[in-house]
């Protein structure tokens, strides 16, 4: 469809193949409404979007249907490539893949922003990103804004060295928001980020984070920003690495929310705190996490280059209520804990989750 207009509202399209972009429906500078119906077993053995691929400024909505067992070269399900921002209110996206061994995408390719409730993603399978691939266009931002929707059973397949994101990979200034309702939940990546891979911003508003699993970062793989402001991050694992909640690899400003039940095969079940943290807040829960063998570890603050502990920053609103955290440390290194601003003492949050410190 070029210039035109598509309102699908059943059949089924499927079984074609083509080595250009969308498999199954190719919509430029157009508007297309899929209501319901089904989009299946469409292959674009070349290119983008198995299913569908959708580019220039084409409006789409999906306000229901099924998007199952299509393959793409780069990306699986859904492409979106277009500037226009898409809403997802409704339908299936489950069991499309990548094609290439660096595919990024199985379920949705999203170079645009992109609104979704009411949606299921599952059982897509992409190198980078088995369910959501995000990442900013050159011209115009990339953002994904989840509610009461699903991304679960996702797979980030190691090819030539990569398998990350296995619910959603979060690209450079790309950015994820999570809302009440949303559920990153029974992912799976072979190295790091079973949950999220992030590379741009994660907005943790709401919603679980739960029971996903890869190498390292079980939940969450960071290396850039992530703003926790409430949610649950629970029972995620890191098989052989560290961080079953967080890998941290640069920034965490947490004021809400609960860490809880992860586990980490090295250090870190909660967080692996390899840069900057910092917390303030009345319900910041990180307990009952744990490492290989079942011993409490929390909050792990590795060493910097320098020798010293990175460190839990207190920011200038402080910490009340019911906040709570286990800390450990590096062997031999003294745990500095900071207030930005104020000099109370927030020593009553704080457990150690090593017998050597008090």
């Amino acid at each position: 469809v070029s210039n035109g207009s598509l309102f699908m509202e059943g059949g089924t399209i499927q079984n074609n193949q083509t080595s250009y972009p969308g498999g199954g429906i190719y919509v430029y500078n157009g508007h297309f409404v899929l209501k319901d119906g089904t989009i299946c077993n469409n292959t674009s053995s070349s290119d983008h979007g198995g299913g569908i691929y959708i580019s220039g400024s084409t409006t789409f909505e999906m306000q229901g249907g099924l998007i199952k067992g299509n393959k793409g070269f780069y990306s699986g399900g859904l492409a979106l490539t277009g500037s226009v921002p898409v809403k997802i209110t409704g339908g299936t996206i489950t069991e499309n893949k990548t094609i290439c061994d660096v595919g990024a995408g199985g379920g949705i390719l999203a170079w645009c922003q992109v609104e979704m409730t009411g949606v299921t993603i599952t059982k897509n399978t992409a190198s980078h990103g088995g369910g959501v691939y995000i990442a900013k266009n050159k011209k115009w931002a990339a953002g994904l804004e989840i509610s009461d929707s699903s991304i679960t059973g996702n797979y980030a397949k190691e090819e030539d060295g990569y398998g990350d994101g296995g619910g959603v990979y979060v690209d450079y200034s790309a950015i994820l928001t999570l809302n009440n309702g949303a559920s990153i939940a029974n992912n799976t990546a072979d190295c790091w980020g079973g949950g999220i891979r992030n590379l741009g911003s994660v907005i943790i508003n709401g919603g679980k984070i739960a029971n996903n699993t890869s190498a390292s970062g079980g939940g969450i793989h960071n290396d850039k920003t992530i703003t926790m402001t409430a949610g649950e991050i629970s029972g995620n694992k890191s098989t052989t690495g560290s961080g079953g909640g967080i890998y941290n690899g640069l920034n965490i400003v947490m004021s809400g929310g609960s860490i809880t039940g992860n586990t980490a095969n090295s250090k870190g079940g909660g967080i692996y705190q390899g840069n900057y943290f910092q917390v303030s807040g009345e319900t910041v829960q990180i307990t009952g996490n744990t490492v290989n063998g079942g011993k409490t570890s929390n909050v792990f603050l590795n060493r910097a280059s320098g020798g010293t502990c990175y460190y839990v920053e207190i920011a200038s609103s402080g910490l009340s209520g019911n906040s709570k955290m286990g800390v450990s440390i590096g062997e031999g290194k003294e745990l500095n804990i900071t207030q930005a601003i104020n000099d109370a003492d927030y020593s009553k949050y704080f457990t150690s989750d090593d017998s050597n410190y008090e």
